[in-house]
């Protein structure tokens, strides 16, 4: 009897058992039962100033293995993009430039001279609509614009009114008006004469 007590009991698992406690955690029967379900839960003891981040480390598996994140599909996109950075400077670089030198080309067209060929029956039209936005508001403002630049008023005359015109706004409309002031009302003139009729027009 002395030498079983010695060797104590010997228990025997059936296969069933073991299959269904193949992922169980062994606890020490001598140690503290909650701390060593906090160690088995999160993978160490929890600190009093632990927080719901501890929630984000890595769990590990039953055999001590641990889970890593898999990289998502916008990491993937993020480095793609780093490593095509060099591309897209070039590329907003070269948008940059070609924007000047649209803008050079417009501003030099501005500043050439404007000719009679270059003006056709909606010239003033197309000024005056950049500026307003209902069609019908401006056609009579076009209307009224075209009869004041061809009265025999002075300059100063013309710009006043057409100033008045246009609101006391849009002062580089008025500015272009008068600047051309020929070029334009008979340019429009003869734009829109029939073609039977231009010879006249361009004998006036």
């Amino acid at each position: 009897m002395d030498e079983q007590d010695n060797q104590g009991v010997v228990v025997l698992f059936e296969d069933e058992d073991e299959e269904d406690g193949a992922g169980d955690v062994v606890v020490d029967p001598e140690s503290d039962g909650d701390a060593d379900a906090d160690i088995a839960a999160t993978g160490g003891p929890l600190d009093d100033g632990a927080t719901a981040d501890a929630a984000a480390t890595p769990t590990p598996t039953a055999i001590g293995r641990v889970k890593r994140p898999k990289p998502s599909a916008a990491s993937d996109e993020e480095a793609d993009g780093l490593l095509d950075a060099p591309d897209a400077v070039r590329e907003i670089h070269t948008a940059k430039r070609m924007k000047r030198e649209r803008d050079a080309a417009a501003a030099a067209a501005a500043e050439a001279p404007l000719t009679v060929d270059r003006v056709d029956a909606f010239y003033v039209q197309r000024a005056v609509g950049a500026c307003y936005d209902d069609a019908r508001d401006v056609e009579q403002r076009t209307s009224r614009a075209l009869a004041l630049m061809g009265s025999p008023i002075d300059l100063a005359d013309l710009e006043n009114a057409l100033m008045e015109l246009f609101e006391y706004e849009h002062f580089e409309l008025v500015r272009k008006l008068c600047v051309h002031r020929d070029v334009l009302v008979w340019g429009t003139r003869l734009a829109q004469a029939p073609l039977a009729e231009k010879p006249a027009v361009l004998e006036a």
